[in-house]
């Protein structure tokens, strides 16, 4: 939470000083490139097709530095830096109506100095323009997904600083996203609509076609994952000077310290002197994400029962009932040990706590390793357990064919990870049953959480006297061809 704290005490100062930000130069343009979308697993800057779950909320503070974001050829002269130095703070929020439809906003608190230029530099403290939009996501198609995005940006900035503009814009996108195993790859194109933007100088700003292109790449089962964009925007009216393409390459990581924070920090570089584009830019971020399934649901009271006394003529010959036999120990409660996470129980290896994922995603979190590692150990102590069918089970919160592929990545995520701790993959399948298969029926959040779930199923077992199959003692892994 020191991170949440040093993020508060920039914006409280920043706030305090807004009101020496200087108004009265003719340069009120938006020259920023690089903004945060809040979009789930997206990276800085770029628009994903993902969502985290319907009832998700997301509050992200981000911190950006970025050196000579704006230098102009003035007077014929050389190159001079109009905004030398900003160190720009965006609050933001999103959040998930639906499974496929979000809300989001922002607002910017913007530093500059170290200006060059005494005619076009506005050093001093500000505001840029609130953005508030939508996100759709349009179509998914196994591990492949579309999505729009619309956004207005409303000019409440502060006027001739460089930060907000005269007038009201908007931008229209859409979204890809393509996921393989650990990675997945990002593509972002998007109009941005403006009047024209009068600087006074050798530079006049006009509707941008803007787009972006990255990747993301999950560092096995730990919270990290390495992530890097190319921005960029092009104008589409008569635009001169630097400003009609400036491109910029990031380079980040982002860290989930706990199942509800995350960490962002990274590095980028302008690949040309357009608009926005920078000389360095340092970047650190936390978001706050709030799940539906992170609270826990307050249990509604029974009623209470009505008693009725009856009185009854009982005949003294009634023949002795009989009781009805022991339950089956298979059926009954597990007596768990302590620390015991994993047992086998007759044609299944039960698991003492159900796997979790991060909402949305085959990913595993909390202790589900700390399971499957007992799981593994299970399988080395009975090489006659020849074959486990690993299923996958769904909730109903969702379409047939999302939940069935849902159910089918987070079986194959316990496949991948059984693999990669040695145990032979021929002894493994995978099978996805979505939501036909539920543990309950309809109920609380808590009862449609058990639905989604993996069980172990033993298919074959050896017979007595029935030789073991041949494996090989080297086999590839088959997402990357690493021996094991």
């Amino acid at each position: 939470m020191s991170v949440i704290r040093f993020f508060s005490s920039i914006v409280v100062v920043e706030l305090a000083l807004a009101h020496t930000a200087a108004l009265a130069k003719p340069l009120s343009a938006d020259i920023e490139l690089v903004r945060p979308t809040l979009s789930a697993g997206a990276p800085l800057g770029l628009d994903g097709a993902s969502f985290d779950g319907r009832g998700t909320v997301r509050l992200g503070l981000t911190s950006q530095y970025t050196r000579n974001p704006l230098q102009l050829e003035l007077d014929r002269g050389p190159d001079q830096s109009v905004v030398a130095n900003r160190l720009g703070t965006q609050l933001g929020f999103s959040y998930d109506a639906a499974r496929r439809f979000g809300i989001r906003g922002s607002l910017p608190i913007l530093t500059q100095w170290g200006s060059d230029s005494r005619s076009y530099g506005s050093d001093g403290i500000g505001v840029g323009d609130l953005s508030g939009g939508v996100r759709v996501g349009v179509t998914e198609f196994g591990n492949f997904k579309l999505g729009g995005q619309a956004d207005l940006f409303l000019p409440i900035g502060t006027r001739g600083a460089w930060m907000g503009e005269e007038a009201t814009r908007g931008r229209l996108g859409v979204s890809a996203e393509q996921a393989a195993g650990p990675v997945a790859i990002l593509l972002d194109v998007g109009t941005l609509g403006r009047f024209a933007v009068e600087t006074d100088a050798d530079l006049r700003l006009g509707s941008e076609l803007q787009w972006g292109a990255g990747a993301r790449y999950a560092l096995g089962t730990t919270p990290v994952s390495i992530q890097s964009a190319t921005i960029g925007h092009i104008g589409l009216a008569p635009v001169l000077g630097p400003g009609s393409s400036g491109i910029e390459t990031l380079l980040g990581v982002t860290v989930e310290s706990n199942d509800n924070l995350l960490v962002d920090m990274g590095v980028g570089h302008g690949l040309s002197r357009g608009v926005g584009a920078t000389d360095a830019r340092v970047f650190v971020g936390a978001t706050y994400r709030r799940t539906p399934t992170s609270r826990q649901p307050v249990p509604t009271p029974a009623p209470a029962p009505v008693v009725r006394v009856v009185e009854v003529d009982v005949p003294e010959d009634l023949p002795e009932l009989e009781l009805p036999p022991e339950p089956d120990p298979v059926d009954a409660k597990i007596q768990w040990e302590e620390d015991e996470r994993a047992r086998l129980v007759e044609e299944r290896i039960e698991t003492r706590l159900q796997l979790e994922y991060k909402a949305g995603t085959e990913k595993l979190i909390g202790d589900s390793n700390g399971t499957l590692d007992e799981v593994a150990t299970i399988l080395r102590e009975h090489p006659e357990l020849v074959h486990i069918v690993i299923v996958g089970h769904a909730s109903e919160d969702g379409s047939y064919r999302y939940n069935y592929s849902l159910s089918m990545r987070r079986a194959m995520s316990v496949f991948e990870y059984l693999v990669g701790v040695a145990i032979h993959p021929d002894r493994l399948s995978v099978r996805g049953m979505g939501e036909v298969d539920p543990k309950f029926g309809a109920g609380t959040e808590e009862l449609l959480a058990q639905n989604r779930r993996v069980e172990f199923r033993i298919a074959r077992t050896l017979r007595e006297g029935e030789p073991p199959p041949t494996q090989a003692d080297i086999t590839k892994l088959p997402w990357n061809g690493e021996e094991r």
